[in-house]
């Protein structure tokens, strides 16, 4: 079986180095050319590379896997993304027949992507177009999810849309205030979730703020 070469695009370092620990363990054959922690450096090290392969996370540091890959040509490459959501959101993926790891990273799931990624490139079998349009909509478009993932350290939180107050930025990470329930820091910017979340019901009011419409009372024009 000829070597994959692949490249991880995940902003996490943790998730970083996990994924790449686990296809050197247990997937000897995908030869691993670098794992990026930016749009920036995925942009570089897949332009600068013969990439089989790509571990996109949905979220980059700047926007989402979706622009990246509109920035390339991956018309001859394998991708599976890895995400957060939970199985109602899985659905776009099965229906575009990409492949997806669900955080956190199980080993079995992995052995069978990359399985999958060498039979669909045996085969000639490749993502196209339309397949990942029809996703970016379903995942971060106007088909936007109900839930949001919040990812820290310890664990990876699913909250409702109408559980969410509003978003305060601190520093590189989130803090999520919400209706009846304590408070959820997230591991990464308030950008990120400002293109997760539901446009037509969250609004950035200042570039430390995000907050839910649905819990305006009142607009004090004498700020």
């Amino acid at each position: 079986m000829k070597p994959l070469n692949a490249i991880i695009v995940e902003d996490e370092k943790n998730n970083a180095d996990l994924l790449a620990h686990f296809l050197e363990k247990y997937c000897p054959s995908v030869n691993l050319i670098s794992s990026c922690l930016t749009h920036k450096h995925a942009l570089e090290s897949i332009n600068n590379n013969a990439v089989d392969l790509l571990f996109l996370d949905i979220v980059l540091d700047i926007g989402t896997a979706f622009d990246l890959l509109n920035e390339i040509n991956y018309e001859h490459l394998q991708v599976i993304f890895i995400t957060a959501y939970d199985s109602h959101a899985l659905k776009a993926f099965r229906y575009n027949a990409v492949d997806y790891l669900l955080k956190p990273l199980r080993i079995d799931e992995l052995i069978n992507a990359v399985q999958r990624a060498h039979e669909r490139k045996e085969n000639l079998e490749f993502i196209n177009q339309n397949q990942i349009q029809e996703l970016s909509k379903n995942i971060v478009g106007k088909n936007a999810l109900n839930f949001v993932a919040i990812s820290n350290i310890d664990k990876v939180n699913f909250v409702k849309n109408e559980d969410i107050l509003y978003c305060k930025a601190s520093g590189r990470y989130t803090e999520f205030y919400l209706v009846d329930k304590p408070k959820l820091i997230a591991s990464k910017p308030i950008g990120e979730y400002e293109i997760i979340l539901d446009k037509s019901h969250f609004f950035r009011i200042h570039k430390s703020y995000l907050i839910n419409l649905a819990y305006i009372v009142n607009i004090n024009k004498k700020a």
